[in-house]
């Protein structure tokens, strides 16, 4: 009875008792009685007496990083060269075209973000009807194809329509965070969801790497690109290419090597129905054998379900959940659900504003808080906060977040960005002072430790939202968190930026000046610590582990015998 290195003979016992419960012949129930409880106990204690964590499914993970980075990737590659972009569509000159090019720059930027508020949750959704690799495969098709059409853009109707196309029809951002969750258990979920949130840090750096570089090539790199060409009529084409390419190798990779996950719907019909014929437990065999070793547990829980029905008894799984089933807006009106899916909201709000008005208040002369940094100051801080992203998401996330819960590890994120929020605006104060030799490696150590607090949040609130949701509707529930994030993602640029140059023209004094902002991000982030407090402890582990109790699956059967 040890447990197997690959999980094959926990997967075995599961399947053998399975059969022993749902097989359509006129077998005894005390004989199935009998053999049920010697299987159950076996495999209870190979999967839940043993503490080895289980391995993750690596070629999946791989495939669904790759899918994650096309998304992110394609989402921000535009931010270096929007502006100019503006300016070539509408003719503009640089002396008096400012607020016109801010204002239609704002649009299409903000484009994406608001059409995948419009689609998220509609994807999830249908990811929990026709299973996620459909989705995923459609997500990645949308980008290989408007990435490549928004990159021909020469006209601004043309641009917005690709933009909104691309959001519109691509719902990978939540259906991604569901598949991982679900080649994942409680045991290396945080490893897994850290290689996720550590592949979206990568993309939000490399997108705007591809757009700054390889933007308007015939002016940058004249001796490889030849004028009257194909990228001077396309001078935006080269970095939508790059990004196209990249979400048609996911395509095929998808395509080849990701397997469903989404369990076969006919698992949750009546007893009465699945004893028609055997064909339900052939679904589930496929099922299993198409996911990691690291669904074990689910198939614990599987086979606990199964036991109760054999002896034609209400579970608590039959009882809490089998309305729910029948009203889907049901169940995912739980405080639970609802409190996970608000935070992930909350914190793209304040983040998104951060991010947005931080390079503003840098690019600023000294009175008005800023440091009067270029743009290769400004990129290479940023640089900084991506190698400490890379080298945290690997080797300490995973072990914190192990150690602490997911739900204590995001309150320690939220805890530790208040501080970072209400120094940045003092840091000033060093140039005021003459200390202008402590600047630099004060701001490399704020923006580092932002960086990680603001990693910290958003990879355990994947795990929150994951946990929170049973996994019929685990699609769903991650398609409204997207679906709240894109909304927070599309309004704070815009309400920052205006907050910020509001404070820096009012002409009042503290705390009305430059100040403001992050005033406001620290109470809005006070706010997100006080939410979290309401969710209960049990949310740091996987839903479908603790559905069933292994105290009512004994008594049912001693009851029986």
């Amino acid at each position: 009875g040890s447990k197997s290195k690959d999980g094959s003979s926990e997967r075995c016992t599961c399947m053998l008792a399975l059969l022993v419960c749902r097989c359509p012949f006129n077998i005894p129930p005390s004989f199935r009685a009998i053999l049920c409880l010697a299987l159950f106990d076996s495999t209870h204690h190979m999967l839940l007496k043993q503490g080895t964590p289980s391995p993750l499914p690596r070629d999946k993970l791989l495939v669904i990083c790759l899918c994650y980075l096309c998304d992110s990737v394609s989402q921000t590659q535009l931010l270096p060269f929007v502006v100019f972009m503006v300016r070539d569509m509408f003719h503009l000159r640089e002396d008096n075209s400012a607020r016109l090019v801010g204002y239609y720059s704002g649009w299409l930027a903000s484009s994406f973000s608001f059409a995948q508020f419009l689609s998220s949750f509609f994807w999830g959704a249908m990811s929990d009807r026709i299973g996620r690799k459909p989705v995923i495969l459609i997500g990645l098709a949308a980008t290989t194809l408007f990435s490549f059409l928004f990159g021909m853009s020469s006209s601004f109707e043309w641009a917005l329509v690709t933009r909104l196309l691309c959001g519109l029809i691509n719902g990978n951002l939540g259906v991604v965070k569901t598949y991982t969750g679900e080649i994942t258990d409680s045991t290396n979920q945080a490893r897994g969801f850290a290689k996720i949130s550590l592949t979206a840090g990568l993309g939000r750096v490399i997108g705007p790497v591809l757009g700054g570089f390889l933007s308007q090539p015939v002016e940058k790199y004249p001796a490889w690109f030849s004028r009257n060409g194909l990228f001077d009529r396309y001078p935006y084409l080269l970095p939508c290419m790059v990004t196209s390419s990249m979400g048609l190798v996911g395509l095929v990779m998808g395509y080849l090597f990701l397997t469903e996950t989404k369990l076969p719907a006919r698992r949750f019909k009546r007893k009465d129905e699945e004893e028609e014929s055997g064909k339900d437990l052939f679904h589930f065999a496929s099922y299993s054998k198409g996911t990691s070793n690291s669904s074990t547990p689910g198939l614990l829980y599987e086979l606990k379900t199964a036991v109760l029905s054999l002896f034609n008894r209400k579970s608590v799984y039959e009882s809490n959940h089998s309305k729910r089933f029948r009203s889907p807006p049901n169940r995912i009106l739980r405080r639970d659900i609802l409190l996970s899916t608000g935070l992930y909201g909350s914190c793209a709000f304040v983040f998104s504003m951060f991010d947005e008005s931080f390079p503003l208040l840098l690019a600023n002369g000294s009175s008005n808080g800023g440091l009067d940094f270029k743009s290769n100051q400004i990129g290479f801080l940023q640089s900084c906060g991506g190698v400490s992203l890379v080298i945290y998401q690997l080797f300490f996330y995973p072990r914190i977040a192990e150690h602490l819960g997911a739900l204590r590890t995001f309150q320690m994120g939220v805890i530790g960005s208040i501080p970072i929020l209400v120094v940045i605006p003092f840091i000033q104060l060093l140039i005021v002072h003459g200390q202008s030799a402590s600047l630099w490696p004060t701001m490399i150590l704020v923006f580092i430790c932002r960086t990680v607090f603001a990693q910290t949040c958003f990879t355990s609130v994947f795990l929150l939202i994951n946990n929170s949701a049973p996994r019929a509707i685990l699609g769903t529930v991650n398609g409204l968190g997207q679906s709240l994030t894109s909304l927070s993602r599309a309004i704070a640029p815009a309400l920052a930026t205006n907050t910020l140059a509001w404070s820096f023209t009012n002409g009042l004094g503290y705390p009305f000046d430059f100040h403001f902002l992050y005033h406001i991000l620290c109470v809005l982030t006070a706010g997100i610590w006080l939410l979290s407090r309401y969710l209960d402890a049990s949310i740091d582990h996987p839903q479908h582990d603790k559905s069933v109790s292994d105290q009512e699956l004994q008594s049912l059967l001693q009851t029986r015998d």
